[in-house]
């Protein structure tokens, strides 16, 4: 598996109806990106707009953190995509009582 296909599967394990929303964005693509920073650019403002359960969101920042300690393409895609973009909403707050220290030090980057 790809680390794309990979992730994909991660968080669709948390927000099923995002596998419809990444295809509905690829499908029709001749030449989809297989970057991991294209799918946090989908991901991101689809669960800012969901309404999780405090389970989702938890899991979500998981897999955050777990991104972020891979280091090298994985960190660097939730961090520049995701923690850096981290504002003042409902998503951004919830999601950041579960974020580590090393994915906190990201969003403040």
């Amino acid at each position: 598996m790809t680390p794309q296909a990979d992730l994909i599967e991660r968080l669709c394990e948390v927000l099923p109806a995002f596998r419809s929303e990444w295809s509905g964005v690829t499908e029709d693509n001749p030449f989809p990106s297989k970057s991991l920073h294209s799918v946090y650019m989908v991901f991101f403002p689809f669960a800012a707009s969901a309404e999780l359960s405090e389970r989702e969101v938890e899991a979500i920042a998981s897999i955050f953190n777990v991104e972020v300690a891979k280091g090298g393409k994985a960190e660097n895609a939730v961090s520049t995509c995701v923690l850096e973009h981290l504002g003042k909403g409902e998503f951004s707050r919830r999601v950041w009582r579960y974020l580590g220290p090393s994915a906190r030090a990201q969003a403040r980057a």
